[in-house]
């Protein structure tokens, strides 16, 4: 059985509809720019209880620092 992996790229500056749209039908893997996707948690689209990874890259400003701590710490 070939499985193949559900993937999208969530951003600012584009259709959040399609981004909700394409969350609404399941994906397995998500690369997030901070903003757009506290602005989907907060929102109640995206639920970080059942994530199973999580990596962060360049993680050098006060936006990502609050980002973890209200986010990712508070479970």
């Amino acid at each position: 059985m070939i499985y193949k992996n559900r993937e999208l790229v969530i951003i600012g500056g584009v259709s959040i509809g399609e981004q909700t749209r394409v969350l609404r039908e399941g994906v397995d893997i998500i690369v997030a720019t901070p903003g757009r996707l506290e602005e989907l948690i907060s929102g109640g689209e995206i639920d970080l209880t059942h994530m199973r990874f999580f990596i962060l890259d360049e993680a050098v400003n006060q936006e990502i620092y609050l980002f973890l701590n209200n986010f990712l710490f508070s479970f």
